[in-house]
């Protein structure tokens, strides 16, 4: 039995330092703290420059910029978005406040997040405006088939890549790959603003429809090609989801440490997997060699066929190690009453939820806790 250590090791971690502070000084001092600031603006082309894409559109949280690309997707009442099962509840609630529905789809096997491209197909309709696919925990999820399969039907395919700031497949960041990207700032993700959201992508009318739908109806920032600068209020539809100065500020500080967060987190991660194969311990799920997790949490499946996940997540609590998939009671979305009209049969999805459980890698880790970890889920493992 080991000794359980006082502090919680959670995925949580926000990685601010003088660096944040200095710059929300700055903007603070510069008299423009709203969303037209110009650090917004500054922040915005930093992102682009980062991601490598035409556009960035910063949003006040990673819901409401989901929801900013589904309605530019033209999603609206009576409506459907195809998506996996496996994704947080927070991805589909923008799907209900628009009016819309949710279309469950499987995953291609029980250890993937990807969608199952049969599956997808199978549960298409006309009313089908919107794909959304989730590389959770920051595993990328292939896209290439789901993409080809929107193509034909004008469907967009959005990334909700809340979690995988940093993530790629190849030389492509994974937010990338789609129509439009939509990513989180929440305090525990990579790059980290204590609240935000933005959205990535080369299109310039859907660039313009969201930085819209953020701001009143007006587009801010001169520079933005698609800007009508002649609009007034009331010409267009928009809501109040606009990102502020401060944040802005925090969020250039993020992404000067953004790689070197990155590569501390694959390092624990890598230390994490290495020290529990060595005693024939939980592996981490299939990922192919051309994909590269963020690790926003180390995701792992005992080697035991009957052993589940929730059972060593359970049993990890007692030693103050905390599993996101014990933290949020994970398992398929129509199994929570809010969405239990919207079951369909999709046994991949429902195996992997059940067969997974992950452990934190942040950079907030040092050696010894790592240790522990590693000798936490060896016993939570055992007979």
């Amino acid at each position: 039995m080991i000794d359980r250590i006082e502090r919680s090791l959670t995925t949580l971690h926000v990685g601010v330092d003088e660096d944040d502070v200095d710059e929300i000084v700055s903007a603070i001092n510069a008299g423009s703290l709203a969303g037209n600031a110009p650090v917004v603006d500054e922040y915005e082309r930093l992102l682009e420059r980062q991601f490598g894409t035409s556009h960035a559109i910063a949003y006040a949280n990673g819901t409401v910029s989901l929801q900013g690309a589904l309605r530019a997707a033209g999603v609206g009442r009576g409506d459907e978005v195809a998506l996996p099962p496996t994704c947080p509840v927070m991805t589909a609630l923008p799907i209900l406040n628009l009016g819309a529905s949710p279309v469950f789809v499987d995953t291609k096997s029980h250890n993937s997040f990807s969608i199952c491209p049969h599956s997808l197909r199978e549960r298409l309709t006309p009313d089908t405006k919107a794909i959304i696919s989730i590389p959770m925990w920051g595993y990328p999820t292939k896209i290439g088939a789901v993409n080809d399969i929107a193509a034909e039907r004008g469907t967009v395919v959005i990334e909700d890549a809340a979690q995988a700031h940093g993530a790629t497949i190849g030389d492509d960041y994974v937010g990338t790959n789609a129509d439009i990207g939509s990513f989180s700032t929440h305090q525990q993700k990579v790059i980290c603003t204590g609240e935000g959201g933005f959205l990535l992508t080369d299109s310039d009318e859907l660039a313009r429809k969201v930085a819209e739908l953020r701001s009143f109806g007006i587009c801010y920032f001169s520079r933005r090609e698609f800007a009508d600068h002649s609009a007034n209020y009331g010409d267009r539809f928009g809501m109040n989801y606009k990102f502020n100065a401060m944040g802005a500020a925090m969020g250039i500080a993020q992404l000067d440490k953004f790689s070197s967060k990155l590569e501390r987190r694959r390092t624990n991660a890598e230390y994490l997997m290495d020290q529990l194969a060595q005693e024939n311990g939980p592996r981490e799920i299939p990922t192919p060699p051309e994909h590269s997790p963020n690790y926003y949490a180390l995701v792992l499946e005992s080697r035991d066929p009957d052993r589940s996940g929730s059972e060593i997540s359970d049993r990890l609590v007692n030693y103050n190690v905390v599993s996101d998939t014990y933290a949020y009671n994970f398992k398929p979305l129509f199994e929570y009453p809010l969405f239990s009209e919207y079951r369909t049969d999709c046994p991949n999805a429902e195996a992997l939820t059940k067969r997974i459980f992950t452990v934190p890698t942040h950079e907030g880790l040092d050696r010894s806790e790592l240790d522990y970890i590693i000798d936490s889920v060896l016993e939570a493992d055992s007979p």
